[in-house]
């Protein structure tokens, strides 16, 4: 590519969105101060190649909305650089290579989302340095992270709470099983949590329980352990199409900033709470298909925003 022999100091580079088709071509391994490549939405087939790990200094890579397939290059954990990488929507397999623990501290923003990744969260943990960047150790700039629509299975675990920094988590549809409460509780500036379409519950006995006690506030010793009251800043919380019932009691009404609650197709029983009525963000709320009885509370007449 003669570009990058006329540009010698080219640091950003983007393809507009085109239906190009083909493959990435070898020469833009010579453009060796690019900062940003946006080759995303044109269309380029083939595996994600390995050459670019040559771009040392690559700081944003967006490969985004193409035909890429086969597994996610090992190659790209040399990246040490990278602060957001975007691979959502191609038809990438396999697991995420273990070599993704070389990432450096500075990465913000990870999107896999709409692949066909497969595996457990656990088995990214193949070495120590790798279970410290799962866990958020060696990821503190970690703002958003977006596997949804893959194939990932197994248990979330419970210390991705240590990317304390995380803004957005979209997990959903997966295959994603086990307990979830007291996952995220360390997410205090969490905005977005999407679980919906999973395998959840909340622990060893998923059938007898009641939507009130995913509401009620109790002791403070139960409290002080529970994750939802504790992520004040959730703007939008999916949960629906799991397998969730009993929980550990906690009051969700001081989510005063909440906007989306969907609990839907799940195995809650009992009445609708009086504390949804707290919610005052209130705007769209999601109940359907569980085994609810009785009348709706009159707390709801406080939500003005909620859409019927």
């Amino acid at each position: 590519m003669d570009m990058c022999h006329r540009l010698p100091n080219l640091e950003a580079f983007y393809l507009p969105d085109s239906p190009i088709r083909g493959h990435i071509l070898a020469s833009l391994c010579l453009c060796r101060n690019l900062k940003q490549l946006g080759l995303g939405k044109i269309g380029f087939a083939g595996t994600i190649p390995k050459f670019l790990s040559n771009l040392s200094l690559l700081e944003i890579l967006d490969l985004q909305e193409n035909n890429q397939s086969g597994e996610i290059s090992s190659e790209l954990g040399k990246l040490s650089n990278l602060r957001m990488l975007n691979l959502q929507y191609n038809k990438l397999s396999g697991r995420l290579p273990p070599t993704f623990c070389s990432l450096n501290s500075s990465i913000e923003r990870i999107y896999v989302s709409k692949n066909l990744l497969r595996g457990h969260i656990s088995d990214l943990c193949l070495c120590k340095k790798l279970r410290e960047v799962i866990t958020g150790f060696q990821l503190p700039m970690l703002r958003e992270v977006y596997l949804s629509l893959n194939r990932l299975s197994g248990r979330i675990p419970d210390s991705i709470s240590n990317a304390s920094m995380l803004i957005i988590l979209e997990l959903a549809t997966n295959f994603f099983s086990g307990p979830v409460l007291m996952t995220f509780g360390g997410l205090q500036y969490l905005k977005i949590l999407n679980l919906q379409e999973n395998e959840l519950t909340n622990g060893p006995s998923p059938k007898r329980a009641s939507l009130p006690h995913f509401f009620d506030t109790v002791s403070p010793a139960a409290s002080s352990g529970h994750w939802i009251g504790k992520l004040v800043n959730l703007v939008i919380l999916d949960l629906s199409k799991n397998q969730l019932s009993a929980t550990t009691p906690e009051t969700v009404s001081n989510l005063k900033m909440l906007e989306q609650l969907d609990l839907s197709n799940n195995a809650f029983q009992g009445n609708i709470p009086a504390s949804i009525g707290d919610l005052g963000s209130l705007k769209s709320l999601g109940l359907s298909s569980n085994n609810l009885s009785g009348i709706i509370p009159k707390s709801m007449e406080k939500l003005r925003y909620l859409n019927f």
